[in-house]
This record gives C-alpha cells, sequence and structure tokens, in this order.
C-alpha cells in the first residue's frame, strides 16, 4: 500500500512538473504581435491594427481596429472598434469587444469573444486572419480580415497639449492640457450637443481614455457625468490626432487634428 501510494505521489508531482514547463513554453509560442498594422477586410476596405501587451496578463493585448473608407485621403477612420485580445491554443487568440463601463471605466460588457485572430504559418504572405467567433457576442467587427507583415502608420500616441480641430468642426473644437506624464488631461471642448463645455480627461486602460465632467447643481452638490466615449490618441506621418468614439456605435467618430 505504502508503495502504491508513493507511486502515486510520484505521478502527481511528476504532470505537475510537466505541466508547470509546459505552460510557459504554450505561452511564449505566441508570436509577439505588438505593434500596427495594414490590412483589408473583405470588401476590400483598409484597416488599421494596433496593438500593445496588456502589464500582468501574459499573452494578453489591448487592441484598437480602424476601418477606413476607401477613397478619402488622409487620415479619415471611418469605424473604430476597441478589444482585449486572449491567446487560446495552436496559435490562435480570441477578441473581446470593450466598451465604457457606468463608473467611466473600460472593461468587457460581455465576456464571449466576437472575434478570432489566427497566426500564419511562416512561409504564408499574410501574418494573421480575423474572422468570427460565431458567438452570441456581436459587437465590433464582423468582417473577415487580413493583416500582412506590412507596419502600419498609424502609431498608439499619448496625450499632447494644444489646439484640435474637429473634422467637419470648427478649427478649434478642443484645448487640451496635458499632465501627469501624458496620462490625463484637462480639456475644453466647443462642439455642439452633450460634448461642450470642460472635462477630464482620464486614462483607464494602457492608452485609451474616458471623460468625466463635474456638474454642479443648484444646491451646491457636484455630480460625475461619464460620456459613453472612448479615445485613442494617434500618431501617423508625424501629425497627432485625437480619437473619439462611442464603443456602443463604433462608427459615431469623432477625429480631433493637432493644430
Amino acid at each position: 500500500m505504502k508503495t502504491l501510494l508513493k507511486q502515486s505521489i510520484l505521478k502527481t508531482l511528476a504532470a505537475s512538473l510537466v505541466s508547470a514547463v509546459l505552460m510557459p513554453a504554450a505561452m511564449a509560442s505566441h508570436t509577439d504581435l505588438t505593434g500596427s498594422y495594414s490590412g483589408t477586410n473583405d470588401k476590400k476596405e483598409k484597416l488599421d491594427l494596433m496593438m500593445r501587451p496588456i502589464v500582468g496578463r501574459e499573452g494578453s493585448y489591448l487592441a484598437v481596429l480602424i476601418r477606413f473608407k476607401n477613397g478619402l485621403l488622409g487620415y479619415r477612420p471611418q469605424r473604430v472598434s476597441f478589444y482585449r485580445i486572449d491567446p487560446l491554443k495552436n496559435n490562435s487568440l480570441d477578441l473581446t469587444p470593450m466598451n465604457v463601463t457606468a463608473d467611466g471605466f473600460i472593461g468587457v460588457n460581455n465576456s464571449d469573444p466576437s472575434l478570432v485572430l489566427n497566426i500564419s504559418n511562416g512561409s504564408d504572405k499574410n501574418l494573421f486572419t480575423i474572422t468570427s467567433a460565431n458567438s452570441g457576442n456581436t459587437a465590433g467587427f464582423q468582417d473577415v480580415m487580413t493583416f500582412n507583415k506590412k507596419t502600419s502608420n498609424s502609431l498608439w500616441g499619448r496625450l499632447q497639449s494644444g489646439a484640435y480641430w474637429l473634422k467637419n468642426g470648427p478649427s478649434r473644437a478642443l484645448e487640451m492640457t496635458a499632465q501627469d506624464g501624458f496620462f490625463q488631461a484637462t480639456a475644453t471642448f466647443t462642439v455642439s450637443g452633450s460634448l461642450n463645455g470642460n472635462f477630464d480627461i482620464q486614462e483607464k486602460q494602457p492608452g485609451l481614455f474616458t471623460l468625466r465632467a463635474v456638474a454642479v447643481k443648484s444646491t451646491g452638490a457636484e455630480t460625475e457625468e461619464h460620456p459613453r466615449k472612448i479615445g485613442v490618441p494617434v500618431e501617423r506621418n508625424n501629425e497627432q490626432y485625437f480619437v473619439l468614439v462611442d464603443p456602443s456605435n463604433d462608427t459615431d467618430v469623432m477625429l480631433f487634428g493637432r493644430n
């Protein structure tokens, strides 16, 4: 009996050691996808994908997926979605859309992934493809997308102080003052509708920002308002932009360019 117990313990320890060795190896087997990529969808529309690693979440990324309308000159994003990307097996990763929560944070409201990224083998001219996960989560993109090895000109930027024009809007629609090492800013928007007045721009995920406005009631009490928008600073061809998107309606894109 003691011999059998000893053998059982040894088998358990051996299995644990194998698991401990193989798990990091499996995680490391994925290509490091940090960077920016150019691609197209099945409608031949141009795409940019920016990815950066999530600190403390091995093998995972934050991602911004941008679609452009063909024929438009300059930087004119038509659709923008935000994702958390997590590793699967066999050189695949899943993409889960991110949104703004009621308290102004950026997170996942529906944990069911909407897309799957498949890394191509070394002989393929394309680096990876993204397709539907065929899940119940249909938020964001549902196209078939292919990305090649060409690096995109769109880079994840940082908050920059200055005046910004708005596409199809005022030439000084946004006045921004970056603070705290570019992790937050104060901003004054001159835009019709609810996005008008003074706001704080706060980083809620690395490189992703939300807005916060403090309103004072007649009683003197302060209330916070959080417009359901995500902002991302983008640098493209030495030009700085601040792209503001309603993630629940990802074609509602506001493009601010630094003067």
